[in-house]
């Protein structure tokens, strides 16, 4: 869309703000419904998590809840403890879905512009009033930047509404958790909640420890007219890496050292170990990979009504990010780092303020509901490489990125309130600069070559237009149309391309394209006596999708299709009896495109005779490239769903049980479809839980049939013949046992 047609959009919503009648609100939808419209977004497939749902699923993490809907994916690393390297993948976007989906408390962005990605764990269960789930990029005229596959917004209780609350637990693998909430009543319309929780496990793999903690404290004043909440969250975290480990090669080929040292079938828990030296026929052990965390957010907002038909909202928020990261290679020992070891440190500070106006009015005989809001973002972000953290720093990047928004999200009703209708558009304009520097007296660095200082304007809009109709008591359809963007983070552009004559930096320095998408949707909500329904078919095309490439300029993909099918239904069958259920098909391909042989220009190698003997030789163009139109989009699985039981059982016990089914899907590096699958797995879970005046207990079994399974693999980027098969990949956790109490006084 033009953006002169966007800047009319924006001055035709300031003169309905001006010349609207202003009449009695007659039309008052209920809970769930303002919970699922007041965003706007009539037309998207929104689900609205309630308090009462969230308290159903026992030691779920939140990302775990979320899952269980439809349209959702997970991706873990690292057994999932504590959500820590949990993905979730809205729409299909595979291993770039971190950052195309937003993650929100209150509204307010968690995502940072780095692909970190957010620490689900600094949210307590407990706290969580609701979770919003917008499938689709139309919250991207509200939220902007990076929600083309979806929005998840967590809205807390407020402090008035929130008991005193301890919690332990404890789970297989040497997993322990404690978590208190403790409010504190001011008056009638103020208190101040202190949070706290406090984890550590062993995890399911060897050499993989982790720890978090994370403190809240907030402030709350609900009056009349107005409320006000300021939040001081500092979260800090640490974990070691334990590797990925591998399959043989496939082709009769004897694998070489690093793969005989890490075989899946050797053993699935341990770490990844020193790679290219052996002893006595024993891998040496090298230093432990890790990652830290220290996360500080001071957030305040407030909600002002200056009258029963408009609102202001205001919020204001500082986040301090300092994250270290520690990767030995291959050659290492311990205690003997090399100069292929690599210890980065980032720093990453981000300023946000979002005012936004709401104004509930008349046009003719039709209720109006108009928002106009701004954004304004600015993030600075600095990246230190050395060698080990005792070693002098010798790499540096440092960057900036400043963003201004403003968008329109309004709604209307008519057709004598049967019907709604929501329109909106969204134009952000963002300034960005990096500058790259060695220090060559540093010897791991005295080779390096900077790239060019980059500096760039980017300008993006998103709009959405969706529409609800009431057919009956029990039916309701609604369709939307949305485009959204994704803006390159900071890592994509950031990552270091060293020049040699084996790895060309062939791609311009820091330049990646902005991402672009198109969408509709359709579905039918259905409601009646002890069954309800909610079902959409959705078609998504983006262009200049962003892809990551590990120690490598990063790229823009070729244009790509996404469609398929929500579906997500709960039924009731007596008092006591309930089945809940979600299925989602996705289909995600490349429209167009084609991959260039040679070992650096393209994805697989001009003399790999394996790689080129799983090709499809129909698809050789002229020009020596290889079309990929229509081959699937790596790690995103075309069939998931999931069939939960709740049973009410004799003295208020609640049993529970659940299955999962996510489908094979292709490793990633594997845009020609033609390395082995990540295998299709099921999963079975099973609790009782009860709730009395002695507290909450809840004991379970997850993976009830040890199964064992991995939702992530990459393979070589080339395929060639002696690393056929070979992918490194990361086991999950197999059968483990939880058992939880809670106390609320």
């Amino acid at each position: 869309m033009p953006k002169f047609s966007i800047i009319l959009f924006f001055y035709f919503s300031i003169l309905m703000h001006s010349f609207a009648d202003e009449q009695t609100i007659w039309i008052t939808p209920n809970e769930t419904d303002y919970s699922r419209l007041s965003t706007g977004l009539a037309g998207s497939n929104i689900t609205i998590i309630s308090e009462n749902e969230i308290k159903n699923f026992k030691n779920l993490t939140l990302p775990e809840i979320v899952a269980t809907h439809s349209g959702v994916q997970l991706r873990n690393l690292f057994s999932n403890v504590n959500s820590t390297q949990t993905t979730l993948d809205l729409r299909g976007f595979g291993e770039s879905a971190k950052n195309n989906n937003l993650i929100l408390l209150n509204g307010r962005r968690l995502n940072d512009i780095d692909m970190a990605g957010v620490n689900f764990s600094m949210v307590p269960i407990k706290s969580i009033k609701r979770i919003e789930l917008i499938r689709g990029g139309s919250a991207s005229t509200i939220y902007g930047d990076g929600a083309t596959g979806g929005a998840i917004n967590i809205v807390t209780k407020n402090v008035l509404d929130t008991s005193m609350i301890l919690e332990f637990g404890t789970r297989s693998h040497n997993t322990y958790s404690t978590n208190l909430s403790l409010p504190i009543k001011i008056d009638n319309t103020s208190g101040i909640l202190f949070s706290a929780s406090i984890n550590e496990s062993d995890t399911y793999r060897q050499r993989s420890d982790f720890e978090s903690e994370s403190y809240l404290m907030r402030y709350n004043i609900k009056k009349e007219n107005y409320d006000f909440h300021l939040d001081i969250n500092n979260s800090l975290y640490e974990q070691l890496l334990p590797g990925s480990r591998y399959k043989a090669n496939l082709n009769g080929y004897t694998p070489s050292d690093p793969v005989a040292c890490n075989l899946l079938s050797d053993s699935r828990t341990a770490f990844q170990k020193g790679t290219w030296y052996t002893l006595t026929g024993q891998c040496l052990t090298r230093d432990p990979d890790y990652a830290k965390f220290d996360i500080t957010a001071i957030t305040a907002g407030t909600n002002i009504e200056l009258d029963d038909l408009t609102n202001i909202f205001i919020s204001i928020s500082n986040r301090d990010k300092e994250q270290k990261a520690f990767v030995a290679s291959g050659t290492s020992t311990l205690g003997n780092p090399t100069s292929e070891d690599t210890f980065n440190l980032y720093e990453l500070e981000t300023d946000y303020l979002s005012l936004r106006t709401d104004h509930k009015t008349f046009l003719a005989d039709q209720l109006t509901t108009l928002s106009i809001g701004v954004d304004f973002q600015e993030t600075d972000y600095s990246k230190k490489s050395s060698q080990s953290s005792s070693l002098q720093f010798g790499g540096f990047v440092n960057a900036s990125q400043e963003s201004r928004a403003i968008y329109s999200q309004n709604s209307i009703n008519f057709n004598e309130g049967n019907s709604i209708m929501s329109f909106g558009a969204r134009l952000e304009n963002a300034d960005y600069k990096v500058r790259e520097s060695f220090d060559k007296s540093v010897s791991k660095y005295a080779s390096s070559s900077a790239r060019d200082p980059y500096q760039t304007k980017m300008s993006n809009h998103a709009v959405n237009i969706g529409i609800e109709h009431i057919l009956d008591n029990q039916n309701r359809l609604f369709a939307k149309y949305a485009e959204a963007f994704r803006t390159p983070d900071l890592d994509s552009r950031n990552e270091t391309c060293v020049k040699s004559y084996s790895y060309p930096c062939s791609h311009p320095a820091f330049f990646l394209k902005d991402q672009k998408s198109d969408e509709t949707e359709i579905g039918i909500r259905h409601k009646q006596n002890n069954f309800s329904l909610n079902a959409s078919i959705f078609e998504m095309n983006t262009v200049n999708e962003i892809r990551y490439i590990p120690e490598k300029n990063n790229t823009n993909l070729d244009p790509i299709k996404r469609k398929g099918l929500n579906l997500d239904f709960n039924y009731n069958l007596n008092k006591d009896i309930n089945i809940v259920g979600s299925f989602t098909y996705i289909d995600a391909h490349f429209t167009s495109g084609s991959l260039t042989r040679g070992y650096f220009e393209g994805t697989y190698a001009a003399n790999s005779q394996t790689a080129i003997s799983k090709m499809d030789s129909s698809r050789n163009l002229n020009d020596g490239t290889y079309n990929i139109a229509g081959l699937k989009v790596p790690l995103v699985s075309e069939y998931i769903y999931n069939l939960g039981l709740n049973y009410n059982m004799p003295r208020e016990i609640l049993f529970k049980i659940n299955m999962s089914f996510v489908d094979d899907m292709f490793v990633s590096n594997d845009q020609e479809n033609i390395e082995p699958t990540i295998p299709s797995y099921y999963l079975f879970d099973l609790s009782l839980s009860s709730e009395n005046e002695y507290g909450t207990w809840s004991f379970g079994i997850d993976n009830i049939f040890n199964t064992s399974y991995y939702n992530f693999a990459v393979a070589s980027t080339d395929h060639v013949d002696q690393s056929y098969g070979r992918q490194n990949m990361y086991p999950m956790e197999r059968r483990s046992i939880f058992l939880d109490y809670s106390y609320e006084f």
